[in-house]
């Protein structure tokens, strides 16, 4: 049984309103804490993973995984940003 050309209209007319609904769910879902906090032990481990820092190498090669994270947030606090003295100039 074919589907009636209005129904098919309506449906592609509502597409603009549901693609909006699936963004903003999208956006809430990736603003809760829980998802920024996976986020950013993902960042974190990622980081670990290609660290030039011997202790932090070591670390995740003996699969101490929040020693390697540990050292690495240390040493994060005791660099400056990259490109900070290009913004102070």
């Amino acid at each position: 049984m074919a589907i009636p050309v209005w129904e098919v209209i309506a449906q592609i007319a509502a597409f603009p309103e549901i693609a909006q609904a699936r963004q903003e769910a999208v956006r809430a879902h990736f603003e809760t804490d829980g998802v920024q906090a996976a986020l950013k032990q993902r960042r974190l481990l990622r980081s670990c993973l290609v660290s030039q820092n011997l202790a932090v190498r070591q670390a995740m090669q003996a699969e101490q995984l929040e020693l390697a994270m540990t050292l690495l947030r240390k040493q994060k606090q005791t660099t400056p940003e990259r490109g900070a003295n290009k913004r102070e100039m």
